[in-house]
């Protein structure tokens, strides 16, 4: 996969961040748009790269189209909306970071003419090295779909799907993916430490090799089992630890992700 190029479109309007914490703020960190983002919260770090909001009410006074990206804990999603109802209008788009949440709550309490979509990016988007799912509701435009894609796609890529149901999938493998790979990090460097080699240096190699194998992934290089292929070499180390490490590790990325599917499920009814 190879990254389109990054702040190479202008966004028009303002950008409204409803929520500046562990997601939000790494969105806001990866767009680097200082003069265009806007931050409603007010938990929010006094040295924000961002304009701040201290009332709702000021979004009246910002320069449309509006973009309103709502990144507050998937709990608060319902006390924050009535908020942000005032601004629903045909050129303002809502878009939804929080896991679970269905559009269909968005329609029930704002409008049910509201512009509506929902993305699940991951903490990378900070390094503009993220992956984001989209979907689309059906009163978004073209024009609304391609703003948000374009905004979501300065920060990584990122793939618009069909189904709202594939999102809770999009959720496990996009938004939790990183901490599995860094989980599979520390097994190695916590592994390669009971082989003998000082701890500091096990972390630190297997830091590196795994930001490697990423940077080789955004390098256009034929998609991961291409890559695979290409560290395999025929009777070597790695072909002797794939027959261990294969098998097994197929049947733990199914439970993994059915794991956290059913809990994305759950929390549409918390």
């Amino acid at each position: 996969m190879t990254l389109p190029p990054r702040f190479d479109v202008e966004i028009q309007g303002a950008i409204i961040l409803v929520g500046c914490g562990r997601m939000g703020g790494a969105l806001l960190k990866g767009w680097n748009l200082p003069g265009q983002v806007y931050v409603l919260d007010p938990n929010a770090s006094v040295d924000l790269p961002g304009k701040r909001l201290t009332s709702s009410d000021m979004i009246a006074t910002l320069p449309r189209p509006l973009t309103f990206i709502i990144a507050v804990k998937p709990q608060i999603v319902r006390q924050v909306l009535p908020l942000l109802r005032p601004y629903v209008a045909p050129d303002s788009v809502f878009v939804s970071v929080a896991a679970g949440v269905r559009t269909g709550l968005f329609h029930e309490v704002l409008r049910p003419a509201a512009q509506v979509m929902r993305a699940m990016p991951n903490i990378a988007v900070a390094a503009r090295a993220g992956a984001t799912v989209l979907f689309s509701g059906t009163n978004v435009s073209a024009d609304q779909r391609e703003r948000v894609r374009q905004l979501f796609g300065m920060v990584g890529g990122c793939a618009l799907i069909a189904d709202e149901n594939l999102l809770d999938i999009g959720t496990a493998l996009v938004g939790s993916g990183p901490a599995f790979f860094f989980c599979l990090g520390e097994a190695l460097a916590a592994a390669a430490q009971a082989e003998g080699m000082p701890a500091d240096q096990a972390a630190m190699l297997s830091e590196a090799t795994l930001a490697g194998a990423g940077a080789l992934c955004l390098d256009g290089s034929g998609g991961l089992a291409a890559l695979r292929e290409a560290v395999t070499s025929p009777g070597g180390t790695t072909a002797a630890a794939l027959t261990v490490f294969t098998p097994g590790i197929h049947v733990l990325a199914q439970a993994i992700m059915r794991a956290a599917v059913s809990r994305a499920k759950e929390m549409q009814d918390e």
